[in-house]
């Protein structure tokens, strides 16, 4: 099993194979947790999209509190 706390940390490093694998471990089931609710595959695509966009450019402030 991948250690998601060492792929955000890589992230963080800059490492594009760890967000990468962190794309690919969570891009299904977001999608189909986001079209559940939206029921448009382009709205969805959209939402998917803007949120690992965030993930990657937003990650550097993210603070491991456990």
């Amino acid at each position: 099993m991948i250690d998601e706390k060492r792929l955000i940390l890589s992230v963080k490093s800059g490492s594009e194979k760890a967000y990468r694998t962190l794309y690919e471990m969570w891009v299904s089931r977001l999608y189909q947790f986001v079209y559940q609710y939206l029921k448009s595959e382009e709205t969805t695509d959209d939402v998917v999209q803007e949120t690992f966009y965030r993930i990657l450019y937003k990650v550097k402030n993210y603070l491991f509190l456990c």
